[in-house]
């Protein structure tokens, strides 16, 4: 029965996002231990170029993501679809931000040659651009499918073709 399924994309997306995450950016649990870390992690991204597409608020996972780069040392270049949110977000965590549909060729390219024309250099990119679908597949729009294909697909082709063609050797996408 077509009502039985449901369209969780956005939680394996979020699961594998974490999981990047975890491995680019460790996670302490002890306080002392933390605390000796925070020293050195303030160097970790120094000199460092990130972007972080998809910060849509400062509390959305792109925000988190964006706002432990800045702590530690990286230069951060924040994406939403609107500029309002990017500005938003980037005033309050102290990054660049720039206006970026990642199912537009055209603008991901755009976006890795300013990293380039600002800093010199792109180290990290992050995609955290992302659709919350949730619902019944028989009530999804073609509209719908095709939104969420163009970002969970397609952007991300673009992403990676764009970011890499940036990069030199020994950057990280994720």
């Amino acid at each position: 029965e077509c009502r039985g399924v449901k369209i969780l994309s956005q939680l394996g997306r979020l699961l594998l996002i974490v999981n990047t995450i975890q491995g680019l950016i460790p996670v302490d649990t002890e306080p002392s231990r933390k605390e000796k870390s925070m020293q050195s992690d303030k160097a970790r991204f120094c000199d460092k170029v990130a972007i972080v597409l998809g910060v849509s608020n400062e509390n959305s996972i792109g925000g988190a993501v964006a706002g432990r780069l800045i702590r530690e040392g990286a230069k951060v270049i924040v994406t939403a679809r609107t500029a309002e949110k990017v500005d938003a977000v980037a005033s309050k965590i102290g990054a660049v931000g720039e206006v970026c549909e990642i199912a537009d060729e055209r603008q991901v390219g755009e976006l890795a040659d300013k990293a380039i024309e600002r800093y010199g250099r792109l180290d990290v990119a992050v995609n955290c651009a992302g659709l919350a679908l949730m619902g019944y597949i028989d009530s999804t729009s073609e509209e719908v499918l095709r939104e969420a294909v163009d970002v969970h697909l397609i952007g991300p082709f673009f992403f990676i073709k764009h970011m890499a063609r940036v990069m030199e050797s020994g950057g990280a996408i994720a």
